[in-house]
């Protein structure tokens, strides 16, 4: 009777152990990568500002870091360093900044693609990288506000492969990609879609969406700022077409 007694303690506690367990590796750990280029090749015709670049990208890098509590990771592909020192140092704990110069490419949505390539490959010994299970990739021009409780971060609940906007239009099989979450895992093949299949991030967006993935649509996010290649706005980051 005392070894029957033992033995359901035993495993009532064994049972208790692995749920918790699962619970906690159920739950999602996000970074956040945010794409910027301050002299975009793609778009060599037109006239871009590179102070207003620099400052958009200033002002919405300190929104990330200030208004957020995730890791923050900076990719810059024209080979400029735009971060001050000062700026760098305060958040070391949090900030991480990656430059380098991308060749000729394609178009903006190849770049990017390619910019995320770069920034994973360097990150592959990083401990947040490494303990993360999700990555948000934003465009540099945008913040995102109130962004953690859309993620629900560090909350126990359904973990989803893909986090998108609402943005998309099917009859030209389109979907936008200022902000894309996404398993972490998930992000090679999505990226080898663009380089070698799609030309493009939002036509590969749509059908990699399509795939039997468990997907979530965050938004909306209040937005004043054009985009970089259509030089249009977007004002919510939510609506569609």
């Amino acid at each position: 009777m005392l070894f029957y007694c033992l033995f359901i303690l035993l495993l009532v506690f064994f049972i208790i152990v692995m749920e918790r367990k699962f619970r906690i590796e159920k739950k999602t750990k996000w970074m956040v990568v945010l794409t910027t280029v301050i002299y975009p090749k793609a778009y060599h015709n037109r006239n871009f500002d590179e102070s207003y670049r620099k400052d958009l990208y200033m002002k919405q890098l300190t929104r990330w870091l200030e208004e957020t509590e995730l890791p923050i990771v900076v990719v810059e592909s024209s080979g400029t360093d735009w971060i001050p020192s000062t700026l760098k140092t305060k958040w070391k704990h949090r900030l991480q900044f990656y430059t380098f110069e991308l060749q000729e490419t394609v178009n903006s949505s190849v770049a990017e693609a390619q910019s995320l390539q770069y920034v994973f490959a360097k990150l592959r010994n990083d401990q947040n990288y490494n303990t993360s299970s999700h990555i948000l990739k934003v465009t540099g021009r945008y913040f995102l506000p109130n962004i953690e409780n859309k993620l629900e971060v560090d909350q126990e609940h359904d973990v989803y492969d893909l986090y998108l906007q609402h943005h998309r239009h099917d009859e030209v099989q389109w979907h936008n990609c200022e902000y894309i979450g996404m398993k972490k895992k998930l992000w090679f093949p999505f990226l080898d879609m663009i380089v070698n299949k799609y030309q493009g991030m939002e036509h590969a967006l749509y059908h990699f969406s399509q795939k039997n993935y468990k997907v979530k649509y965050i938004g909306p996010f209040q937005n004043t700022v054009f985009r970089g290649g259509a030089l249009d706005t977007i004002h919510d980051l939510y609506i569609d077409f």
